[in-house]
């Protein structure tokens, strides 16, 4: 059966009884995205699973620390879905566990004066492997306390790219570089996102830890339309963009220190795809919508090793698999299961 919209999850009460409820829900989706990902990381390294979960385990300490509310959701979603809680923690962490790189995306932001209406938007393409669509689901959360949250993630993973109540947006890409362990996930650095009241308190806390991923995060802030981009990586990081006004990224790295030497007659097909987005962007500056931002990310220009919309045949060839657009000023996302080029967008909110 071919789907045609996203699941979605609604989950309510305290951290430990939204996993339970996740856990209990989805237990069969949630057993699939385990083996799934165990077997990726164990042949990509290769690892024996007793290895992955001992090396996963190692990050729980950090997230009791940064993010006590994620420890304990973890913990009931152990208990919700009959896993170990070693294998509740390896869904956390099998990128870094397995130094696995994460999908492949573009971004693009747009607020202040850049916007018609003065508000923030975000829009990304999620670029990944096929088999990731039928994982893929929206996840609402209404937590006793803190921000409420809508997140676009897969079974059993608890921070990923999405927006909250206090107007933040925050968004996850590839980026390429050395990757280390040690420090904090990329899912836990977006969970500490979503929970956050600014993008400023956000960034304050994420220099306190280095970041184990290699990847890039876009935080923003509809308060203040404040737009800011960190790249990770090699347990380093740089902040590339902190202001107002249009931001895109494709995976390439901006700052110097991660950027690698490339030859002259290699093209970059990241860098194609951000050079592309930024033109289609600035021709906007000043009048840009929801319906701006879907047509950019709908573009086929240089198809089709180099469009921003992707489209590749074969079970680990790259695809765009979902659309989105964030209206964070709105509490609402613009969601596409599928290329943003053959519509089917839905308005979801908080």
């Amino acid at each position: 059966m071919v789907r045609t919209a996203f699941p979605e999850i609604d989950l309510d009460g305290t951290p430990y009884e939204m996993g339970l409820q996740h856990g209990r829900e989805n237990r069969r989706a949630i057993e699939r995205a385990l083996a799934i990902r165990l077997g990726l990381v164990c042949q990509t390294l290769p690892l024996t699973p007793g290895e992955c979960f001992r090396l996963s385990k190692e990050y729980a300490d950090l997230y009791a620390r940064l993010c006590p509310s994620t420890a304990e959701e973890v913990e009931g979603l152990a208990r919700g879905a009959g896993l170990d809680l070693d294998e509740a923690w390896f869904l956390q962490t099998w990128e870094e566990v397995g130094h696995v790189e994460r999908a492949a995306c573009c971004c693009v932001a747009a607020g202040g004066e850049a916007t018609r209406e003065g508000g923030l938007l975000v829009g990304m393409n999620l670029d990944a492997p096929p088999w990731t669509s039928e994982e893929m689901v929206l996840v609402r959360r209404t937590p006793k306390s803190g921000p409420r949250s809508l997140q676009l993630s897969c079974y059993g993973e608890l921070g990923s790219c999405g927006i909250n109540a206090e107007g933040m947006a925050v968004f996850n890409l590839a980026l390429a570089g050395a990757r280390a362990r040690g420090g904090a996930p990329a899912r836990l650095l977006c969970r500490m996102a979503l929970e956050a009241e600014s993008a400023a308190g956000w960034l304050a806390a994420f220099e306190k830890t280095p970041p184990a991923a290699t990847c890039n995060l876009l935080v923003a802030d509809a308060k203040d339309g404040r737009i800011i981009n960190v790249e990770c990586a090699g347990g380093a990081h740089e902040v590339t963009y902190n202001g107002s006004g249009l931001y895109v990224h494709a995976n390439t790295p901006h700052a110097p220190a991660f950027q690698k030497p490339q030859a002259e007659d290699q093209e970059d097909p990241s860098r194609v795809r951000e050079v592309r987005m930024l033109l289609l962007a600035d021709q906007y500056r000043g009048g840009v919508t929801v319906e701006i931002l879907q047509a950019i990310l709908s573009d086929h220009q240089n198809y089709p090793q180099y469009s921003i919309c992707r489209h590749s045949a074969g079970p680990n060839r790259l695809s765009t698999l979902a659309s989105f657009v964030a209206e964070p000023n709105e509490g609402a996302l613009n969601v596409c299961l599928g290329p943003p080029c053959e519509g089917g967008a839905e308005r979801r909110e908080l």
